[in-house]
């Protein structure tokens, strides 16, 4: 498990690697929280390398969008492995998360 976080034009970029389950869960909340407590609205998750990814972790990013819509902000989800797309799709929620297929477009759509 590995969890990246930068800043490209005002937009926090979380790029997740390897396996996001419940071992990984604790380090993703306190991310999430770090960019709550900044004030962030804007934030991209890359999940390109991702392996495997639990419902609690899906579970965490339902929650932090939620946050995020509150404060009038958005969050994207880009670069879908087979796998997490395949969890959405089991869980039924590709509708729910806003969902494209490339960083620029990801970058495009949160600024419109």
């Amino acid at each position: 498990m590995k969890i990246e976080r930068r800043t490209r034009e005002s937009v926090e970029i979380i790029q997740l690697q390897g396996t996001m389950d419940i071992e990984s869960f604790p380090r993703l909340k306190m991310v999430l929280a770090e960019i709550q407590a900044e004030n962030a609205t804007r934030v991209i998750v890359n999940l390109a390398g991702v392996s495997i990814i639990s419902s609690s972790v899906v579970g965490a990013l339902m929650n932090f969008e939620g946050e995020l819509k509150r404060a009038g902000g958005s969050l994207i989800l880009t670069e879908l492995s087979k796998n997490c797309l395949y969890t959405l799709e089991l869980l039924r929620l590709t509708d729910h998360f806003r969902i494209v297929n490339t960083m620029e477009e990801a970058i495009k759509a949160i600024h419109a």
